[in-house]
């Protein structure tokens, strides 16, 4: 078999599992064809999607002309997949996807749920209709990303296969930090990772902050964003900036090393198509709290993984974080089960998890709703 995938650029978020499907037996030649290898929004936030491609097996094609499109598309068709990050998510995408309607190919499509951020789903659910009805008999696999895509995706149409999916971060050893003084021990230590936005909702942990009384708990910032300047007034507002300290950008192959100093991972967003960073904060140990718009809630499967805040609101952040606080000596006794549990999204594991429900029309066990 081989796979062909469409992206609109290398994604740290999803390289892991293809670099693992590489290896798979099943698996003959895999190709990503891509657009540009990377946003320049994404590399000043720290990202380098072009190293994860080191000492990999996968075909890379960076901003193909249309005769190279062609020629992959005329000569992979017999035991072939095609695999495009969403129908018109991305312009180049959408155009490589409509050059393939010229040939009989088996296709599939990877994408998360719609951008409801600003747009209610009921306008994606009429511009679906108007715009890509007619592409449903085209395609045979949606890999939805998260719950929301999984719900949108089916409600739409029976005639594809719709099957659960998640984003997948690198595995790496983590760097042990020694955390033994009194100080360490007292102090609740957590993390927020991304850019510094409305969508990401960051002023809400602050100003659930404001409303716990003397609470020994200090909050590291990591990445930059429109609302910084904002959020540090706020903070020396309320008299809560001793609480909080700014990292800036920190490089993506330094992050995994840093997340073994804090406890517990926060990510608000009012929005969160996925959110890989409560990825890489499980594979760590770490406790993850969420807002339940974001898609990685997926993986909160149950307390001792984290809690999910039922509303963006900052009361509601004010009620989780005092219970993390409370319970916070369970929540450190708890961070090998979180590590040994991160082994359900792995590449390796995502990588099977992905072939078999290629290779096999039947519902395959999701391994990220392992206990």
């Amino acid at each position: 078999m081989n796979l062909i995938f469409y992206q609109n650029c290398i994604s740290p978020h999803q390289i892991p599992y293809i670099k693992q499907i590489c290896n798979d037996k099943r698996v003959n030649e895999v190709y990503l064809i891509v657009p540009r290898a990377d946003y320049d929004m994404r590399r000043e936030m720290g990202w380098d999607s072009e190293s994860l491609l080191k000492n990999t097996r996968i075909k890379i094609i960076l901003r193909p002309s249309k005769e190279q499109i062609y020629h992959i598309q005329q000569n992979y068709i017999d035991n072939s997949v095609h695999l495009f990050s969403g129908i018109r998510a991305d312009n180049y995408v959408f155009n490589w996807f409509k050059m393939s309607l010229k040939y009989n190919l088996v296709r599939g499509i990877i994408s998360e749920a719609p951008f409801t951020y600003k747009i209610p789903l009921c306008l994606h659910y009429i511009r679906f209709l108007f715009q890509d009805l007619k592409y449903i008999p085209f395609i045979k696999y949606v890999f939805a990303i998260g719950d929301e895509a999984t719900q949108y995706y089916l409600s739409i149409s029976k005639k594809w296969r719709v099957i659960p999916f998640i984003y997948v971060t690198e595995s790496k050893s983590p760097i042990q930090i020694n955390k033994t003084t009194d100080d360490n021990k007292k102090t609740v230590n957590y993390v927020y990772i991304g850019s510094i936005s409305d969508r990401k909702n960051v002023i809400s942990i602050f100003r659930a902050l404001r409303l716990l009384p003397n609470v020994n708990l200090k909050i590291d910032i990591i990445g930059e964003g429109n609302q910084k300047s904002k959020i540090q007034k706020y903070c020396i507002q309320k008299g809560i900036s001793h609480l909080v300290n700014f990292r800036g950008v920190i490089p993506m192959n330094e992050i995994n090393s840093l997340l073994c100093n804090y406890d517990i991972l926060i990510l608000p967003s009012k929005h969160d198509g996925w959110g890989a960073v409560i990825n890489e904060a499980i594979t760590s140990g770490l406790f993850v709290i969420c807002s339940d718009k974001c898609g990685a809630k997926s993986l909160i499967l149950n307390e001792k993984i984290g809690i999910i805040a039922k509303s963006t609101r900052s009361k509601e952040f004010f009620k989780v974080i005092a219970h993390s606080i409370d319970n916070i000596n369970s929540i450190r006794m708890n961070k090998q089960y979180r590590i040994a549990w991160s082994q359900n999204i792995s590449g390796e594991v995502i990588a099977d998890f992905f072939i078999n429900n290629i290779i096999y029309n039947k519902a395959i066990q999701i391994p990220w709703k392992n206990d």
